[in-house]
């Protein structure tokens, strides 16, 4: 059976977005950041309970000599965005008491994913390990998260430009993709799933989902008619900067939930995730191992 694009614009932005690094010196049009407001108006939650809100900020340029930010947006930012050249920033807040970081990643990477389709490049910058004090500085609201913001604008057309985006993405070894026998199993953990069409590609967009690190923590049961998210905790990445104990790993997680839902959508079906917790009986039905942490179900058949 052929399983046919119903909006395969929207899964060539799924697929086809990278990480930008180097960005033209060139504003994006006020038109375009009104489509990407009209966009977040329609972003679909994880948990309708929590409360999503984002703003966009201009990143100010001085003289032609690099990039000049606010201290308030040096310190979202962190030491990772003195290697990203962009012109604006996206600064996604979210509040509330159920799987917050799960779905402040399933919200955001809907943005991403609709920069990329406006012709816009992007890179995720990581904010829990100063959360609190760029909470502190931007005067937010009692209970409000900011797990990570979101720089953009339009990817460097030039040599050198281009060159730098292409040898990070190479060093972290973000254009290797993982095999489908590496992350989605079959009934129980370990047991490499064989992939209907329509199943091979809802996994090839989830395999190109950002996370951090490029740690790549995603694994997927597929027992009986419905694929049992979960995330793996040991990734060298992880283990290296301690993401887990910042809660890194739930925000990958609901990136890669959102690419799953995003390519649903783009064959013409409904995407309906329903967070199961780590749950003692989920886990022995599966088979995980204990450095592997149960998310969330959907059907995917």
């Amino acid at each position: 059976m052929t399983e046919a694009f119903v909006d395969q614009e929207l899964f060539d932005a799924i697929v086809g977005r990278r990480s930008v690094r180097r960005y033209a010196d060139r504003t994006v049009p006020e038109q375009t950041r009104r489509q990407i407001a009209e966009f977040a108006m329609k972003v679909r939650p994880l948990v309708p309970e929590n409360r999503f809100s984002y703003s966009v900020l201009p990143i100010e340029r001085n003289g032609g000599n690099g990039p000049s930010r606010s201290e308030e947006l040096s310190l979202v930012m962190g030491g990772y965005g003195k290697l990203v050249s962009a012109r604006h920033l996206l600064l996604p807040r979210i509040q509330g008491d159920a799987h917050v970081l799960e779905d402040f990643g399933y919200r955001v990477e809907q943005l991403v994913v609709e920069l990329t389709r406006l012709g816009l490049g992007s890179c995720y910058i990581g904010a829990l390990g100063h959360e609190a004090e760029a909470l502190d500085r931007l005067g937010s609201l009692p209970g409000e998260r900011i797990p990570a913001v979101v720089v953009f604008g339009y990817p460097s057309t030039a040599t050198a430009g281009k060159g730098f985006n292409r040898m990070i993405r190479s060093a972290i070894g973000a254009d290797r993709r993982l095999r489908f026998d590496r992350f989605v199993f079959a009934s129980s953990f370990n047991n490499p799933a064989e992939l209907g069409l329509f199943q091979e590609k809802v996994m090839d967009a989830l395999r190109h989902a950002p996370s951090a690190g490029n740690s790549r923590p995603w694994r997927v049961v597929i027992h009986g008619d419905l694929a049992y998210f979960c995330v793996a905790q040991n990734t060298p990445y992880y283990r290296m900067t301690r993401a887990v104990r910042w809660g890194y790993h739930l925000v990958d997680a609901g990136i890669g939930m959102a690419n799953v839902s995003l390519a649903v959508a783009a064959l013409g079906r409904e995407a309906q995730w329903e967070l199961v917790g780590d749950r003692l009986e989920a886990r022995q039905m599966l088979g995980l191992p204990p450095d592997v942490q149960l998310i969330g179900k959907i059907r995917i058949n």
